[in-house]
């Protein structure tokens, strides 16, 4: 799973248009993350300049 750490965040919209499944929207200069679309594929996470896109593992 996919998360946003908003106090790291620019909101430079990076993640938003390198997301393959348009599963990232930038919204009222914050990031949404839909988690039925997200595949975890970790596009985002490489691409975020300041680290603040965040694969996590989810919770069982």
């Amino acid at each position: 799973m996919i998360i946003n750490n908003s106090k790291k965040c620019l909101c430079c919209g990076g993640c938003v248009s390198i997301c393959p499944k348009d599963a990232i929207v930038l919204k009222n200069m914050k990031i949404h993350i839909d988690k039925d679309k997200c595949i975890g594929c970790k596009k985002c996470v490489l691409f975020c300049p300041v680290d603040a896109m965040e694969f996590v593992e989810e919770k069982q």
